[in-house]
């Protein structure tokens, strides 16, 4: 049985994708390897703990 919506991600899948971001993939590499939303990403990102340091790619520009 795959995830359904309105199911959490395993705390295993969250660890794997903030060490895939903070290790320097980007946040669209890391959406496609592990199966999760560009915006998951993003999501996690912002509402982590402010100790640790983050580096996020952004690889778009807006205009």
């Amino acid at each position: 049985m795959g995830w359904r919506s309105g199911q959490s991600y395993s705390q295993d899948l969250r660890d794997r994708v903030i060490a895939a971001v903070d290790g320097g993939q980007s946040a669209r590499q890391v959406a496609v390897t592990f199966g999760v939303s560009i915006a998951y990403i993003y999501t996690r990102g912002a509402n982590r703990p402010h100790r640790y340091q983050l580096s996020w790619q952004c690889t778009h520009t807006f205009v």
